[in-house]
This record gives structure tokens, C-alpha cells and sequence, in this order.
């Protein structure tokens, strides 16, 4: 199957039915493209923000779907409810860091939490517990949460079956086993949201 013609697959995750939400970028124009198959292959909808790579998706326990992207030194992250309407867009920017997504994890206590890095100094890394109905914008210290501007639509994208043949697949091989083990400090800073 083909999301997009001139893309690359970033991330999926299956919500409770058996679906499975695909995230993709287009990079003929670095569009994030979501996109819902059902358990069966086929597609149930796509939809796309312009503008911002992918990174990483998850699911609740009520099938609504969570995206993060990134572009411009901004994370942006967004919800989309089981039937494919985005319900908000969000920015998030760590003080002048460029901030990047790592991941994201719904807790299922009405809260998604998302790890990220900022690229200033020791590229701090930095972990975010945000309200999943996307209320509580604002500045927090140096964090901003804002309401996003990115255009959102249904996407046209192709779609169809992939073609082709699988070739063989080699065994890994690992022959250095060897490591070595530093030791790391620590800081932690706490900003309620």
C-alpha cells in the first residue's frame, strides 16, 4: 500500500479495533500525512498538515490519534478523533531551542506525554505531560504552548497496492559485543502545566 508517492513511513500504531494509523511525510512539499487502514488493508481516511515533518503517533483508549511533527525549530503536535476530524493543533517551542520529538504515549489518565530534546548547549533532553482536550496554552518558564496555525485537510495523496518482491533478508551478525559504561549527571526542572 502507498500513502504517499514521494514520502517516507515514520511511525504507525494500532488502536483498539485492529487499525492501523500509519504517519507519513510528503517530501515534495514536507507534509505530515496521517492516514487510518482498517484490520482488513483497507484505507478509512487520510489527512495531512502542511508543513511540518512526522514524527510519531499514538492511540488512546478511545481511539482518538495523536501526531507530533517538527519544522522551523517548533514541535507540533495534534488530535485527530477516530472518524479522522482534527479536534486541536498545538506548537511547542523550549525557549530558544529548537525543540525534537522522540516520542509520545497516551497514560490513559487524561495526559499525553511526549519526550523531546532541545539543541542548546548539551542538547537537554525533555519530557512534556500535556492535557490530551489540548487546553492549558501558555508560557510556562521557557516553554510556550500555543494553538497552531497549520493548515489542515483532507489529503488526495496516492494510495494503492504496493508491487514488487521481497528479497532475502541476511541474519545480524553483531561481532563487537564490547562496550563502555560512563558515568552521566543528571538534572531535573519541574514546570507544571
Amino acid at each position: 500500500m502507498t500513502i504517499s508517492s514521494n514520502g517516507s513511513g515514520y511511525a504507525v500504531a494500532c488502536d483498539s479495533n485492529g487499525n492501523v494509523i500509519a504517519l507519513c511525510v510528503d517530501h515534495s512539499n514536507n507534509n505530515m500525512i496521517t492516514a487510518k487502514i482498517n484490520s482488513s488493508g483497507a484505507l478509512q481516511w487520510q489527512r495531512k498538515l502542511q508543513g511540518t515533518s512526522a514524527d510519531y503517533v499514538c492511540c488512546d483508549s478511545s481511539d482518538n490519534i495523536y501526531v507530533l511533527g517538527d519544522s522551523g525549530g517548533y514541535g507540533y503536535f495534534a488530535k485527530y478523533n477516530s472518524s479522522g476530524a482534527i479536534q486541536f493543533q498545538r506548537s511547542i517551542r523550549q525557549g530558544s531551542s529548537n525543540t525534537y520529538f522522540k516520542g509520545i504515549t497516551h497514560n490513559g489518565n487524561g495526559s499525553v506525554v511526549i519526550a523531546a530534546y532541545g539543541d542548546t548547549g548539551n542538547k537537554p533532553a525533555l519530557t512534556y505531560k500535556l492535557p490530551d482536550d489540548g487546553s492549558k496554552t501558555g508560557t510556562y518558564g521557557d516553554l510556550a504552548y500555543a494553538v497552531s496555525t497549520l493548515t489542515e485537510a483532507v489529503s488526495t495523496g496516492s494510495y494503492g497496492d504496493m508491487s514488487g518482491s521481497v528479497g532475502s533478508i541476511s541474519p545480524f551478525n553483531e561481532t563487537n559485543t564490547s562496550y563502555t559504561e560512563s558515568a552521566a549527571t543528571l538534572t531535573s526542572t519541574t514546570t507544571d502545566v
